[in-house]
């Protein structure tokens, strides 16, 4: 269940790390990854995001999908932002040579 979504996690971390050149973007986004997965268990009340085996259990279909709306909105944004910030540093670094 949390292998595909792990995965392309990973893929995207090793990307913001090649694409920046750095480590740390990649430490970041794990660090607000995290943060947002913590939150999620507080404000769910839950001790998994995953859904449960018993019926009735867990997060409702609707919170869950509200989530995952949510969830993409704010990845897709900061892949955008991101690639602009090392569009910019890239254009720079060229300009100086």
């Amino acid at each position: 269940v949390t292998f595909v979504p792990l995965a392309l996690l990973g893929t995207y971390f090793a990307f913001i790390t090649w694409r920046g050149a750095s480590l740390g973007y990649a430490v970041t986004g794990h660090v607000v990854n995290n943060s947002i997965a913590v939150l999620a268990l507080y404000v769910f009340d839950s001790e998994s995001l995953l859904p449960a085996d018993a019926a009735g259990a867990g997060p409702s279909v609707a919170a869950l999908a509200a989530t995952g709306v949510i969830a993409t909105a704010v990845f897709l944004a900061s892949l955008v932002l991101f690639w602009q910030l090392t569009a910019r540093r890239e254009a720079a670094s060229t300009n100086e040579r």
